[in-house]
């Protein structure tokens, strides 16, 4: 197992640095992610990431405009599935003219 992996499982700080990389780079491990949308500049995103039987939130406030940076500076938070929700969702589709 890697460095930035055993840090998660032993809840150890990561730099700035290592929380970006471990959003970016480490979605063989990801089981969920959402986003609660856009803010002014930032659209604050999560991933949850799966190891063994174990899951950590990650955030990230990802800038809206080029000239924006991308925040990393959350620790992550070890989690679980508190409830899961079936949405029932109905589509239309046009009626054949007759």
């Amino acid at each position: 197992m890697d460095e930035l992996l055993s840090k998660l499982l032993n809840k150890e700080k990561f730099t700035v640095k290592e929380l970006k990389n471990l959003f970016e780079e480490y979605d063989e491990y990801l089981v969920d992610e959402w986003d609660e949308g856009n803010r002014r500049w930032y659209c604050r995103n999560y991933k949850v990431l799966k190891l063994g039987d174990r899951y950590f939130r990650l955030e990230a406030d990802i800038g809206l405009t080029e000239s924006i940076e991308h925040n990393y500076d959350f620790q992550p938070i070890e989690v679980y599935k508190a409830e899961i929700k079936l949405i029932e969702k109905v589509t239309w589709k046009q009626a054949e003219k007759q």
